[in-house]
């Protein structure tokens, strides 16, 4: 979409960071166009500009108390299941009682088994739902995989640029042609919608959900089909222990599930039938035989990396979202984010179904105490833009678009250093203000 009718804007607050892990006090953005043209920092030098002849042809909006960032990137969400955030809180409640060091599979039933229920309007309010939430958290792009596709349509309604993959599943080899162009024919239709065909800000893509749901055949189609079409993969990898057990060596945990979620008709000798499960792979070395894994993919989760697996992802120049608080709710253990620092690489929050909220900022927080603020700032903007594709997102520059998100200080007296700023805008009492998109105004908040 086009905002260059938009007047241009001076946005001001009194600080700035800017995604780099740089910033400064008193800046002000010379917004025209939907791009950044012009960084001032310092009080001076702001209100020099607004001294001069130009200033009446700018709205001036200045946030005191508070501080300017590049709007943040979500590199993993479901928005799809916004509304199943009681699974959460529920598993947060039992916190303690579980039986089992991995229970993914046990969170699976559950939400499929609640998912199912649902109306096409059910996940449709459901995944607005989802977009209003990004908003409030100052994100202005993410990353979606999404059953339904309703997320996309979700996000473009709000006015917020994203990724979307519709989701692919199928084990069955003999039907990997056939289950691909069913789906394919579910894109086309998904692209077709107005609210989608009209805009250019949401992108749809192939979103092969798992190495467990996807048979290698079908996800090389998912592949080819990207290249084809210039567009990143997104999947699930190395999520937990039962991926790599089933895997290598296989594991009943996951023959179960994949029984029991198989739609009605499937084959009953489907397991038996599978040439690649037991065969001694992790999940990368998985990918990698079947020549899937490429700068192509954006994985979620990459938990269960060997040092081996490190080394090959990064050769591939695949790309990782992480998502450590859920993967510490489903009890799958931590990222190791130290290792991702050099690849391409930022944090999602997965869903509400598994994660207390869809902030990256906060999901970043979680982290504080073990990685540096102004590294973790860079995870949710300018490397997490990077990892999504998107180079002129994620960082306050000149040419850059405008996309910024206003956090409000709780004590903005107390921060009188750059240092205090990156340390203040991951405290738990700031909130976000507003949200711009090309130089936009989508939201505020009015509380």
């Amino acid at each position: 979409m086009n905002y260059s009718t938009n007047p241009p804007l001076l946005l001001a607050a009194d600080w700035l960071i800017d995604g780099l892990g740089g910033g400064a006090a008193e800046a002000a953005l010379v917004i025209e166009e939907g791009l950044i043209k012009k960084i001032l920092t310092g009080k001076e030098s702001r209100d020099k500009f607004l001294a001069g002849e130009q200033a009446s042809a700018y709205r001036f909006i200045n946030f005191p108390g508070a501080i300017l960032s590049p709007g943040l990137i979500n590199l993993h969400t479901h928005l799809d299941y916004t509304a199943a955030a009681d699974l959460y809180e529920q598993y947060k409640k039992d916190e303690g009682k579980q039986t089992s060091q991995d229970n993914l599979f046990r969170w699976l039933y559950k939400l499929v088994s609640k998912s199912r229920q649902w109306s096409e309007q059910d996940f449709r309010q459901s995944a607005a739902s989802g977009a209003e939430k990004l908003l409030a958290a100052g994100v202005t792009f993410c990353v979606d995989s999404s059953y339904t596709g309703e997320a996309a349509r979700a996000l473009a309604e709000a006015g917020l640029k994203g990724l979307v993959g519709l989701e692919l599943f199928g084990l069955d080899e003999s039907r990997a042609a056939i289950n691909f162009e069913r789906w394919r024919q579910r894109w086309e239709a998904l692209k077709q919608d107005p609210l989608l065909a009209e805009q250019d800000r949401v992108t749809l893509t192939v979103a092969p959900h798992a190495p467990y749901t996807v048979a290698p055949s079908l996800w090389q189609k998912a592949d080819a089909f990207a290249e084809k079409n210039s567009l990143p993969v997104l999947a699930h990898l190395a999520e937990s222990s039962q991926e790599c057990l089933w895997l290598q060596a296989g594991d009943q945990e996951i023959d179960d599930y994949i029984r029991w979620v198989s739609p009605p008709g499937s084959r009953e000798d489907l397991l038996e039938s599978l040439s690649f499960r037991g065969k001694g792979r992790t999940p990368v070395e998985h990918l990698q035989e079947h020549q899937v894994l490429n700068a192509r993919l954006i994985a979620a989760h990459c938990l269960k990396f060997s040092q081996r697996d490190f080394e090959h992802f990064a050769e591939s120049g695949a790309r990782a979202a992480l998502c450590p608080r859920s993967n510490a709710t489903l009890g799958n253990g931590s990222p190791d984010l130290k290792r991702f620092l050099q690849l391409p690489a930022g944090l999602g929050t997965d869903s509400l179904a598994s994660s207390p909220d869809l902030s990256p900022r906060l999901e970043a927080a979680w982290l504080k105490e073990s990685i540096d603020s102004r590294i973790l700032h860079c995870f949710i903007t300018e490397k997490a833009a990077k990892a999504a594709g998107k180079s002129d997102l994620g960082a306050i520059q000149v040419g850059h678009k405008a996309d910024l998100a206003i956090f409000r200080l709780s004590q903005p007296t107390l921060v009188r250093s750059l240092d205090e700023a990156y340390a203040a805008f991951f405290a738990h009492s700031t909130e976000t203000a507003a949200v711009f998109v090309d130089g936009r105004q989508i939201w505020a908040n009015n509380s």
